[in-house]
């Protein structure tokens, strides 16, 4: 009777140890931005700021969508400089990052100002170059965005490069 006892005990024991040994069954977490990152649909994450129901976007928010419309029809706008083969634009607030490949140097950085200020006159300062590399980089950074990658993370590349480029005004 002892050892039955003991079997049944000692049965129980392991039971409750196995049962006890698994990993809990909950939901996976909410796999979302960090908070503070703006994302492609010009609404930050960050719940604290007010929400301002007037124009759909959260106070002091940039609104993405807007500033790759904007950059999208600058560079539509740019290729119709005389000598501009490709133009790839960024806007950050109101500064322009614009990479131009072009075969013809006289007088494009003055053309392509002017032509900045007749078609998106919000702009305040215009960084221009030709090199390929930063050309590149500003094609690739305009694409990360237009795929919704948040502001926040390409903030430091694109500061990064307006200090890299020439200030055209």
């Amino acid at each position: 009777m002892k050892k039955t006892m003991y079997r049944i005990f000692v049965f129980v024991i392991v039971i409750l140890l196995i049962s006890g040994c698994q990993p809990a069954r909950r939901p996976t977490p909410n796999e979302q931005a960090n908070p503070g990152d703006i994302q492609n649909n010009g609404m930050a994450t960050n719940p604290t700021i007010p929400y301002n129901s007037e124009d759909g976007a959260f106070e002091g928010n940039i609104n993405v969508n807007d500033l790759n419309a904007r950059a999208d029809r600058l560079a539509d706008e740019l290729k119709v400089v005389e000598g501009v083969e490709r133009a790839h634009v960024i806007i950050s607030a109101n500064a322009a990052l614009i990479g131009v490949i072009s075969e013809e140097n006289q007088n494009l950085e003055e053309r392509i100002e002017a032509r900045v200020r007749t078609v998106d006159p919000e702009i305040d300062q215009i960084f221009f170059t030709q090199d390929e590399g930063m050309v590149q980089e500003i094609r690739g950074l305009a694409t990360r965005l237009e795929n919704g990658e948040a502001v926040t993370r390409v903030n430091n590349e694109v500061t990064d490069l307006m200090r890299r480029m020439t200030l055209v005004r």
